[in-house]
């Protein structure tokens, strides 16, 4: 019956995933710091999908499948910055540069079968090996930046920023691995002027 129908399909996903980081800091000098992050974290998803002769309770198709995905993704971080910070008087100066590098792996493999045999065990042994499609993908993924900012507040009234970024990707385009992504800020906080009334 419809019910009995409508309990052969399945779809299901299990992931397992797991991360560490650590750092390292250390003062140069008062006011100046050199920090090292190192981190990484991995991640495993398996996905199944089937759907037999039944599926459909008002037999609009009968296309059976068979489908599994395992991927497996890793990435490795590096991060290097120099932190740099003075109050003197009325000013307020901090600054930050650094370098990262960042690597992706991706190791995936799709089996896709059709034409499952009915009130067969899910194997894809038993598919007609012209039932059945393996679709592989290995991909590595390199990113690199250089970045630097800098802020500058006088008097927690008048607030600036500078900052500029190198990031070189291996999925930017060939023969433009590399952009510069530029970026400039001004704030006022109002509340702090003599003026200001808190009952406007």
């Amino acid at each position: 019956g419809p019910a009995v129908k409508l309990d052969n399909g399945l779809l299901t996903e299990k992931t397992y995933f797991g991360n560490v980081s650590t750092y390292l800091q250390f003062e140069i000098v008062d006011g100046l710091n050199i920090k090292t992050v190192l981190g990484g974290d991995i991640r495993d998803t398996r996905n199944f999908f089937s759907r037999n002769l039944e599926f459909d309770s008002r037999a609009r198709t009968n296309q059976t499948r068979f489908d599994t995905r395992d991927t497996k993704r890793t990435s490795v971080l590096s991060e290097t910055t120099l932190n740099y910070a003075k109050v003197l008087g009325k000013h307020d100066l901090g600054a930050v540069a650094g370098v990262e590098f960042q690597n992706f792996y991706i190791d995936q493999i799709f089996l896709d079968g059709n034409n499952v045999p009915f009130g067969q065990p899910l194997n894809y042994a038993l598919l007609d090996p012209a039932d059945v499609s393996v679709t592989e993908r290995d991909e590595t993924i390199n990113r690199q930046s250089v970045f630097g900012r800098i802020n500058y507040a006088y008097d927690n009234r008048y607030l600036a920023s500078v900052s500029l970024r190198r990031d070189g990707d291996s999925r930017f385009g060939r023969n433009n691995r590399h952009e510069v992504f530029p970026a400039v800020s001004l704030g006022w906080n109002v509340h702090n002027e003599a003026f200001y009334n808190g009952d406007f």
